[in-house]
């Protein structure tokens, strides 16, 4: 999948080709800027998800995420200089069509409490009560095609 802007440009891949730029990009916004501990932002999900990750012309990481087999889509991480310059629509959007090309029914997510209207935008309705992950309220949200 490639999807062109005029400022970036989206590639679905796994983790076993792009690890180095997916970390990159998570490593600076859940790590560094929202504190979260290392041993809870990589696990062994990462390997079978199918990822997508925004490039910067100069073929710089500057957006990522991901959807699991378990139609969870998550991870979506931009770059503070990237954010509110659709880079986090575009990866939204990658997903979701993933998961409908996938032929999946619905998909969810956990929304940190900050970003719920961001997903609403996009169609996913909150469900349950909010709840804390790593530190950080959340919100399961889902989306049905």
């Amino acid at each position: 999948m490639l999807t062109l802007d005029q400022d970036f440009y989206i590639l679905a891949t796994r983790w076993h080709l792009a690890q180095k730029q997916i970390s990159i990009v998570r490593e600076r916004v859940f790590i560094e800027e929202q504190g979260i501990p290392p041993h809870l932002e990589w696990e062994s999900a990462d390997q079978s998800a199918i990822h997508v990750v925004a490039y910067h012309h100069h073929h710089h990481p500057i957006g990522t995420g991901r959807i699991l087999n378990s139609h969870c889509i998550g991870r979506i991480a931009v770059l503070k200089p990237w954010r509110k310059q659709s880079v986090g629509s575009a990866l939204l959007l990658a997903l979701i069509d993933i998961g409908c090309a996938l032929g999946f029914s619905d998909i969810y997510l956990n929304a940190q409490h900050t970003v719920t209207g961001f997903y609403s935008r996009y169609g996913f309705s909150a469900r349950g009560e909010p709840f804390l992950e790593a530190g950080i309220l959340h919100q399961r949200m889902i989306f049905k095609f």
